[in-house]
């Protein structure tokens, strides 16, 4: 992989975190900022695919990327919870606020849909340079995420998968590793960054 993770330049993500560190979220700062920094410099052609938005911290730290970038970012949630994570009324609401509130709505298309429903419709001709995944922490569902977008990524399109190291994800990572799918990751915290394998 090609980019330092540990040399990001703050001045450009401090301000932007300020605004979004309100938005509850278990992605950290330096996992936002990494989500913004590859969303910002990506080097292949595409779109971002973000599975699992919560109410937004990581879609906005993404969006504000992208905005630079003048890429689209596609925000899949079904907004109902899940079985680690529990329901959250207003989830969706919440969300669209707060791409409202930072100006993120031109940038950001929010899909109120299951993540696997969402990549059967997936249009085939929509490449993604970057694909993060913060869904249901299985590692089924974590495989399933994957394997359903990966007929979309672009050559060595960027995948990011969230909490590598808890529950699921890291059996699912690692596995996708051994097969040839993807690079050993970068792990920024509990954020697993890698690239497919073309």
């Amino acid at each position: 992989m090609t980019r330092n993770f540990d040399c990001f330049d703050e001045d450009l993500y401090d301000p932007i975190h300020r605004r979004i560190r309100e938005i509850d979220s278990a992605v950290a700062k330096v996992e936002c900022h990494a989500l913004y920094h590859l969303a910002r410099t990506l080097d292949v052609p595409g779109c971002i695919v973000e599975i699992g938005s919560y109410l937004g911290r990581s879609t906005c730290a993404i969006g504000y990327g992208a905005a630079d970038s003048k890429r689209i970012v596609y925000a899949i949630d079904h907004h109902k919870g899940d079985e680690l994570s529990g329901v959250t009324v207003g989830q969706e609401q919440g969300l669209h606020f707060n791409l409202g509130r930072f100006g993120l709505l031109g940038h950001v298309v929010m899909i109120v849909k299951d993540s696997l429903a969402a990549a059967v419709e997936w249009p085939s001709d929509k490449p993604i340079a970057m694909l993060f995944i913060d869904g249901l922490h299985t590692e089924t569902q974590c495989k399933a995420d994957f394997l359903a977008f990966a007929p979309y990524l672009s050559p060595r399109a960027w995948v990011c998968f969230h909490d590598y190291g808890l529950y699921g994800v890291k059996p699912a990572v690692d596995r996708f590793v051994s097969d040839g799918h993807i690079k050993q990751p970068h792990v920024v915290r509990s954020l697993a960054v890698t690239r497919v394998v073309q």
